[in-house]
C-alpha cells in the first residue's frame, strides 16, 4: 500500500492524465478497505486522506490528490514505524501495507 501510494502520487505529478491513474485509484480503494479496520485503529487520518484523495481524482483535481496522497504516505509510514517496533499479530498487519 504504501509502494502503490508513492507510485500514484508521482505519476499525478508528472502524468496525471495517465489513462491508467482510475484503475490504480481503484485498486489502491480496495486495498484501502481491507486496511480499514486497523488503520482506523492506529491512524484514522489515512483512511480519511486516501478517500479523500479518490475523491479529488474522480474530479481531476490531481493536485489535491496527490497532496491527499503524499500526507496519506506519511502517516501510514509512522504507521508501519510503531507495528515494527511491537511484536505479534500486527506482524500480519504490515504485509498488508507491503512496504
Amino acid at each position: 500500500m504504501a509502494t502503490q501510494i508513492k507510485v500514484l502520487a508521482a505519476i499525478l505529478a508528472v502524468a496525471p492524465s495517465t489513462a491508467e491513474i482510475p484503475i490504480m485509484m481503484t485498486v489502491l480503494a480496495h486495498k484501502t478497505a481491507r486496511a480499514r479496520p486497523l488503520l482506523d485503529t492506529r491512524e484514522p487520518r489515512v483512511s480519511l486522506l486516501l478517500d479523500q484523495a479518490q475523491q479529488q481524482a474522480v474530479v481531476m483535481r490531481d493536485d489535491a490528490a496527490r497532496s491527499d496522497l503524499v500526507a496519506a504516505h506519511g502517516y501510514l509510514l509512522v504507521v508501519l514505524r510503531h507495528l515494527g517496533d511491537s511484536p505479534g499479530p500486527d506482524g500480519r498487519a504490515r504485509e498488508l501495507f507491503d512496504v
